[in-house]
């Protein structure tokens, strides 16, 4: 009877120690597109691995990345080996890929010049509700579609950042707008005082900026 308990026991043992079971988890299961996440594998007693995705990529690495672009809800499915038997696990929409906002705009200078400049920005972005606009001179604004001065002459590269319930953003830039700096004019006469009505003045004039 001693030695049938040490067999069982033993039996018993080695059993449990050479179960194979398939497990994972992930540093997120969730987030804006595109979202990387990457994966822990938590398996016992295997030796290789298949996994899938949903997303139209697998992967046999031990501890794998994927990138979900669409969004929507993505099924993850693990498969362990030992060589003899597998053992899988599948978590059923186990990945939420969130809409992503769209941010687009135009624009119409009302006006180029430094002294008396204005531009009308149209917000045509879709899927957002809320927005930065970076006018490319330090400026800001959360106007869905502003009205902007410049208080200076140069070229001003234009952003716009739109972002949804879901804190997921997109942004679009356009080329600089150019502010033309005011044109500077001088003139000067020979002379500004003179009794002779025959007289021929001089006049010489000059403009920069212009």
């Amino acid at each position: 009877m001693k030695y049938l308990k040490l067999i069982i026991f033993l039996t018993v043992k080695i059993n449990l120690i050479a179960q194979l079971t398939a497990s994972f988890s992930s540093d997120t299961t969730s987030g804006c597109s595109p979202l990387v996440v990457n994966f822990n594998n938590t398996s016992s007693n295997a030796i290789s691995y298949y996994w899938e995705f949903s997303n139209g990529t697998t992967s046999t690495l031990f501890n794998p990345s994927a990138t979900f672009i669409n969004p929507g809800l993505y099924t993850v499915k693990l498969v362990a080996f030992d060589g003899s038997n597998y053992d899988s696990i599948i978590l059923v929409d186990y990945i939420h890929v969130f809409d992503q906002p769209v941010a687009s705009f135009n624009y119409n200078i009302l006006e180029d010049c430094q002294s008396n400049n204005l531009i009308s920005f149209s917000n045509t972005s879709s899927g957002a509700n809320s927005y930065i606009w970076d006018f490319g001179n330090g400026d800001t604004s959360s106007v869905v579609s502003p009205l902007f001065s410049y208080n200076s002459s140069g070229d001003f590269p234009i952003t716009l950042i739109a972002v949804n319930g879901l804190n997921c953003r997109d942004d679009s830039t356009i080329n600089p707008i150019s502010i033309f700096p005011n044109p500077i004019i001088s003139a000067s006469c020979d002379t500004f005082l003179i009794c002779d009505s025959s007289y021929n003045f001089t006049f010489v004039g000059s403009s920069s900026n212009s």
